[in-house]
C-alpha cells in the first residue's frame, strides 16, 4: 500500500492466541514512517502482555487513517485507511472469531438460512 512493504512477525502461545508482534522492518530504518509503525506495534505487544483483550486492541486501532492509504495486495483486505488499519484488520481476520469480525465490520455478516 503506497509503496510500503509490511513484514510482521506474530508470535502465538500454546492456545493459538496472539501474544506478541514484531516489526523487523517497515520503510527506511530511522524514518518517521518506520518509527511510527514500530511504536504502534510495540504498544500493541505491550497491551497484549498486560492482558488487554485482542479484540479491544483491534477495535481501538481499526479505522486509523493516515497516509499511505488505499489499495493493498491482500485479497482479504483490498483497501485500508492506513498501514495500522491494515495491520489490525489482518490480526482480526487471523485471530478473532467470525462473529466479532462481523461486529467490528472487518467482514460482511454471513447470510443466515431461514429455518
Amino acid at each position: 500500500m503506497g509503496g510500503v512493504d509490511l513484514d510482521v512477525i506474530m508470535d502465538i502461545d500454546s492456545d493459538r492466541r496472539l501474544c506478541d508482534i514484531h516489526l523487523p522492518a517497515a520503510g527506511r530504518h530511522g524514518s518517521f514512517q518506520h518509527g511510527m509503525l514500530a511504536s504502534y506495534v510495540d504498544l500493541m505487544s505491550l497491551a497484549l502482555r498486560y492482558g488487554v483483550p485482542l479484540d479491544e486492541i483491534v477495535e481501538r486501532f481499526l479505522g486509523t487513517a493516515f497516509e499511505p492509504a488505499g489499495v493493498t495486495d491482500d485479497p482479504e483486505i483490498p483497501r485500508a485507511k492506513s498501514v495500522v488499519d491494515y495491520l489490525v484488520r489482518r490480526i482480526g481476520l487471523d485471530f478473532l472469531p467470525r462473529a466479532r469480525q462481523e461486529a467490528l465490520g472487518i467482514v460482511e455478516p454471513q447470510q443466515r438460512a431461514l429455518a
